[in-house]
């Protein structure tokens, strides 16, 4: 589907909620609202939310849509919500603040049974009771860039961020161990 000039589409989430059939669901960023799809035919049944939702990024979490968006209207920062219902009309909760607005959220995912948020200063994840934010990886808060984050990827027991200019794997020990290209060793070798 054809968004509109200048509309990207950040990610997107297949969630049934208490819907007939599942929904496809697209995150638009900060400026557009939410987009959802109900698979019947691909031109006549797109449409934004009905109460223009914003999302930055979207996951499935425990049978919940869970939403990462910016807040500069009362309660300020990147904040977590979710639902349980979904469709074109979904209610979302309250919510909680994840970042402040000075640490934009680049990217959500699930794994090891957590949603962790990705920003420019690191991984966060909201505690169980939904009630506190737990810092994932406080030693690289101040390697800051626009693209930390963006992009991760849960796979088996492995969460891949792309982080700092290189790849790094969040273990469901809780280790941050960089992988990427950074970390191969120089060949001195003669042969």
């Amino acid at each position: 589907r054809d968004f509109g000039v200048g509309a990207v589409a950040r990610r997107a989430e297949v969630f049934r909620g208490d819907q007939a059939g599942d929904f496809a669901v697209v995150a638009m960023g900060n400026a557009d609202s939410i987009e959802s799809w109900d698979g019947t035919n691909n031109t006549t049944t797109w449409t934004t939310d009905a109460t223009a939702d914003e999302a930055i990024a979207l996951a499935t979490f425990r049978d919940e849509l869970w939403r990462v968006y910016r807040s500069t209207a009362g309660t300020f920062g990147h904040i977590v919500s979710k639902t349980d219902n979904g469709g074109a009309a979904a209610t979302w909760s309250a919510g909680q603040v994840i970042t402040d607005l000075a640490n934009p959220v680049t990217d959500l995912a699930t794994f090891d049974n957590r949603l962790i948020v990705a920003s420019e200063r690191g991984l966060f994840a909201p505690t169980a009771a939904e009630t506190d934010t737990e810092d994932l990886t406080p030693a690289f808060k101040y390697q800051r860039n626009a693209d930390n984050g963006l992009g991760l990827h849960a796979w088996y027991q492995w969460l891949f961020v792309p982080f700092a200019g290189s790849l790094f794997r969040y273990d469901t020990d809780g280790q941050f161990v960089e992988m990427g290209l950074g970390t191969l060793k120089d060949n001195s070798s003669e042969v």
